[in-house]
């Protein structure tokens, strides 16, 4: 781990350098690769090992094992390179990558047993608490269907969300729970969808199973350096709160998918002819001012994303935790750049014409794909807006939103 800002900033550089040439290099082959990502309704394991020979699944792993203890923002701004060519790759790549970040704040002995001895584990994770908990002498068992866990397929653990009375207080405890794949079943049949389907976003099912306690974490734990791990990994990476920094990487996926609708727009209204005037289509001033406007939604989209997480990182350098003002409003900011690249991506479908649905038209998957994010609990605008709105006039949080 680096000792000093000077000395992380400049390995953060050279890692960052390092992965983008790499990933520039296979970019074509992910991109062709994306109409049979979606049929297989997973990412093909070829991506996945492209991926992990560019460096994006160590990333975020602690030094100790071998990782790179990249800083978010430099991830966060090179994943949109492939949200342009393959959404779903994108959003698989971006949290089988995060969630090593969460992992690593749980106890020493957990993250042995994640890689120790095998620092290729990657995992997944369904974060809703929706299933049944019941705690035991050493631990909690735990019962239940937990959906959309994005790229199970290529996870050896999952990181499963739960909420149970504490039976000591009767307080509400969230907690996120460790729980290896030999635990689990994936329910293949769970994941046929419209929007994302090459994410592999399928159920995990839970049949009583054992979470031993120093596989457990309090959710609040992670997000206030009092997690376990906080002890043991130094580096600021690990003192990002984990909610802002999830929510963050689900808005760095839109932005990739923007962009790249923006670059199949340009190419394609550049040799469209109207079948009617015989003109070409790119020199109509609807054609290209919504380009401009569409531009526009995703330079304030990065810029946002930029600023939020630049402060994220400020109060991890300094060991501040952040109150429930600036999470709330980075919650808010990470979908409101969901909602800008949405926008941003309808005005130019709606103006690509008949050919953009062709299923082998990149413009028609990047649609889908993109309301596919938008959809993402997380990426709520309309609930994020409304705890934001009750927090700048001093209302107290509403109950019924999460």
């Amino acid at each position: 781990m680096a000792e000093t800002s000077a000395a992380r900033a400049a390995h953060h550089r050279a890692v960052a350098a390092e992965i983008r040439e790499k990933t520039e290099n296979i970019l074509p082959e992910i991109a062709a690769r994306a109409g049979e990502t979606e049929a297989l309704r997973r990412v093909p394991d070829a991506n996945i090992a492209a991926l992990r020979q560019a460096g994006w699944f160590t990333a975020f792993l602690p030094a100790r094992y071998g990782g790179q203890e990249l800083d978010i923002l430099s991830f966060y701004e090179l994943l949109p390179m492939i949200g342009q060519v393959c959404p779903s790759t994108a959003w698989a790549t971006m949290l089988l990558g995060i969630h090593t970040q969460g992992a690593a704040m749980f106890s020493e002995k957990a993250q042995d047993e994640l890689w120790a001895d095998a620092p290729d584990t990657l995992l997944s994770s369904s974060l809703a608490p929706v299933g049944k908990v019941t705690p035991v002498e050493g631990g909690l068992r735990i019962s239940g269907r937990y959906r959309f866990s994005t790229g199970c397929d290529h996870a050896r653990w999952a990181i499963i969300g739960s909420a149970h009375a504490d039976p000591a207080t009767g307080k509400i405890e969230a907690r996120m729970n460790l729980v290896p794949a030999t635990d689990y079943a994936i329910d293949d049949a769970s994941w046929h969808v419209t929007g994302m389907s090459g994410s592999g976003s399928k159920d995990l099912v839970l049949e009583d199973v054992f979470v031993p306690e120093h596989r457990s974490e309090l959710t609040q734990a992670l997000n206030s350096y009092a997690a376990r791990g906080h002890q043991v990994n130094r580096d600021p990476l690990y003192r990002c709160a984990f909610g802002p920094f999830f929510a963050y990487g689900l808005s760095a996926a839109s932005i990739g998918i923007a962009e790249g609708v923006i670059a199949a727009y340009t190419a394609h209204q550049g040799k469209r002819i109207s079948a009617f005037t015989g003109g070409t289509v790119a020199e109509s001033a609807p054609a290209y001012m919504r380009l401009a406007e569409a531009a526009q939604e995703v330079d304030c989209a990065k810029l946002m994303l930029r600023r939020d997480m630049s402060d994220l990182m400020a109060a991890a350098e300094t060991e501040h935790v952040l109150d429930y003002a600036a999470t709330t409003r980075m919650r808010c900011n990470a979908t409101y750049v969901t909602e800008l690249c949405t926008r941003a991506v309808d005005r130019l479908f709606r103006a690509s014409g008949g050919m953009a649905l062709q299923r082998d038209n990149h413009l028609q998957r990047a649609f889908r794909d993109m309301h596919g994010a938008a959809a993402h609990a997380f990426s709520d605008y309309d609930v994020a807006r409304q705890i934001y709105g009750r927090l700048l006039l001093g209302l107290p949080p509403a109950g019924n939103l999460a």
